[in-house]
């Protein structure tokens, strides 16, 4: 069974940081060793990221990167080929 995540890339990026016990995208950011603009602008929205960085973030989060980028669970999908700046 999939479940959809009807929430854009970057607040379940948001929301996996939070739950993982980061108060702040800067904290995190430093704990990851991103830089905070960087890591900010994934987070707010204002800058798309690869999928390259969607896995490093889903893997520091403990997250399936499938999940974070497309919102869902329960079927295999390639990251191959996409860009994350392009998804809302």
């Amino acid at each position: 069974m999939n479940i959809e995540d009807t929430r854009k890339t970057n607040e379940r990026l948001r929301d996996a940081r939070i739950e993982f016990g980061f108060k702040t995208a800067a904290a995190f950011a430093r704990k990851i060793g991103v830089s905070t603009p960087t890591y900010a602008g994934h987070e707010n929205g204002s800058r798309g990221f690869n999928t390259n960085q969607a896995t490093y973030y889903a893997e520091a989060l403990n997250v399936d990167p499938v999940w974070l980028v497309f919102g869902r669970h329960g079927e295999p999908v390639s990251l191959s080929g996409v860009s994350l700046g392009t998804l809302e």
